[in-house]
């Protein structure tokens, strides 16, 4: 899960970085494309690929395991003892994601950073500290803040829908 997370939040963040350069270099200000990875990745771009790729990943996992307990009976077991078997299943695979949600999302976060600031640092060979200056002008803590929300709707979301389908799959 980190990896795919990882990697899919990198290379979105390179493309940010080089977009973002190209585009603001048609008008001589190539320079401030640290606001744009600033801006872009941390309010927009990385919320929604790491809640695309939970949902690959994660998601589809708890809904094949879901599933294949509905099949096998395992959920009806657990109805027969007396257990609220929705809130069993569902409850700690939400939990498990949303404790999982802190370490992969940072790391996918400082992976889209890191992206952006490579490829428009060592690519297009603009300084660091300009890079670096803007960036971090442009990066309220508030705006980290809103993007740990977003994230954490779209686990949210994704937990529960996915359960959802695998609780009531038949077959």
């Amino acid at each position: 899960m980190f990896f795919v997370v990882f990697a899919n939040t990198f290379f979105t963040g390179t493309e940010v970085g080089l977009e973002g350069f190209k585009g603001l270099q048609q008008v001589g200000a190539q320079s401030f494309t640290g606001i744009i990875s600033s801006l872009a990745n941390t309010r927009e771009i990385t919320p929604l690929v790491a809640g695309i790729a939970m949902a690959a990943q994660v998601g589809a996992g708890y809904t094949a395991s879901l599933g294949a307990m509905r099949v096998s009976e395992e959920i009806d077991a657990l109805e027969v003892m007396g257990v609220d078997s929705f809130v069993y299943l569902v409850g700690t695979r939400l939990w498990a994601a949303l404790i999982a949600l802190i370490p992969i999302y940072l790391a996918a976060l400082f992976a889209s950073y890191l992206a952006s600031q490579l490829i428009v640092t060592k690519f297009f060979t603009l300084s660091g500290g300009v890079y670096q200056h803007y960036f971090n002008l442009f990066l309220p803590p508030q705006d980290l803040l809103f993007s740990f929300i977003k994230a954490f709707f779209f686990v949210v979301a994704v937990v529960l829908i996915h359960c959802y389908y695998g609780y009531y799959a038949t077959g």
